[in-house]
């Protein structure tokens, strides 16, 4: 009973975590090549994103829901993916992939470009009016919010006036923070124990 409610939260908390956790195979070598797979193919789907949105600045209604579901499900992966990584490595547990640090460096990165785009996947579909200031003209605004508030500078022409989109400035910069400090500096940790 406690497997199946851990993984419906996980079902519910990231459908796309879910999903590579079923991709995902027992066998070392399988497993890494999978999750390289999983981290590339995604990324190339989000930067498809970003230049269609970009372009083409109408979506059906019923997309919008799906882009806003899509990016708050792969940013809770990531925070899921990482942070549990991190762990593994800072207790010397067996790793259960064959990844190097390399590997998980060059994830850690996509997955931080992923984060601009989810989170300003979010910010600009989500069907509620009165979340920022003022709206975004466009998709690439929305980007550019996204990539000022993950990176920390908050230029401050465009902010969030409730608590929804507070909340979800708080995360954004919680998650890069981790990713950044915690995932990249533990990754070249151990790339430099190796050596």
């Amino acid at each position: 009973m406690r497997h199946f409610l851990k993984n419906f939260a996980l079902l519910l908390l990231s459908p796309s975590r879910f999903t590579i956790r079923l991709l995902k195979e027992e066998e070392p070598n399988a497993r890494a090549k999978t999750l390289k797979k999983w981290s590339l193919g995604l990324f190339a789907f989000e930067i498809f994103i970003t230049i269609a949105l970009t372009y083409y600045k109408v979506v059906p209604g019923c997309f919008t829901i799906l882009l806003v579901v899509y990016g708050v499900s792969r940013c809770n992966e990531i925070v899921i993916a990482f942070y549990k990584d991190t762990l593994r490595i800072l207790s010397l547990k067996t790793q259960n992939s064959t990844l190097t640090s390399i590997d998980r460096l060059n994830m850690a990165m996509r997955s931080y470009v992923g984060l601009i785009i989810n989170f300003a996947l979010i910010y600009f579909y989500v069907p509620i009016a009165g979340l920022f200031n003022e709206p975004f003209r466009d998709f690439f605004q929305a980007v550019y919010f996204s990539t000022v508030t993950l990176t920390t500078l908050g230029y401050g022409e465009i902010h969030p006036v409730n608590m929804l989109t507070e909340g979800l400035v708080i995360y954004q910069v919680l998650v890069g923070l981790m990713i950044l400090l915690v995932a990249i500096s533990t990754y070249l940790g151990s790339y430099r124990e190796s050596k």
